[in-house]
């Protein structure tokens, strides 16, 4: 309790509405999806800007979605899966984005897309 609370009228908390913060994101629910890495099905539950990030990182580098999340795989470290492809996704953004600031050529992402699943949908990738 706060000094000088006296619980005569309730104890609220200053919160700033995401509407009006200017940094606010839209809030993702996690979406799972099952994909073949290696010889085993990993179930991922991923926020949808991390699957569409994943799936622009992928098209960047010619690869599968699979093929990318397996080479993630391969070279994570005393984490999990989903931890692991957060972390890639947040490291290949800055990593483009320092290029930017010391004056790199960065070659565009592809423009982003609309999902075609519903919203929770299942999916699975093959290879």
């Amino acid at each position: 309790m706060p000094d000088g609370y006296d619980g005569s009228r309730p104890l609220t908390q200053s919160r700033v509405e995401p509407q009006s913060h200017p940094f606010a994101v839209t809030p993702s629910a996690a979406t799972r999806r099952v994909i073949a890495v290696g010889p085993r099905k990993a179930s991922i539950s991923l926020e949808d800007a991390f699957w569409s990030a994943l799936r622009d990182i992928a098209c960047d580098r010619g690869l599968t979605l699979t093929r990318l999340v397996a080479a993630i795989d391969v070279h994570r470290r005393g984490t999990n899966l989903p931890s692991a492809l957060r972390l890639f996704v947040l490291d290949y953004f800055r990593a483009r984005s320092l290029a930017v600031l010391i004056g790199q050529r960065v070659t565009p992402l592809p423009p982003p897309r609309q999902s075609v699943a519903a919203p929770g949908a299942r999916l699975n990738f093959k290879v």
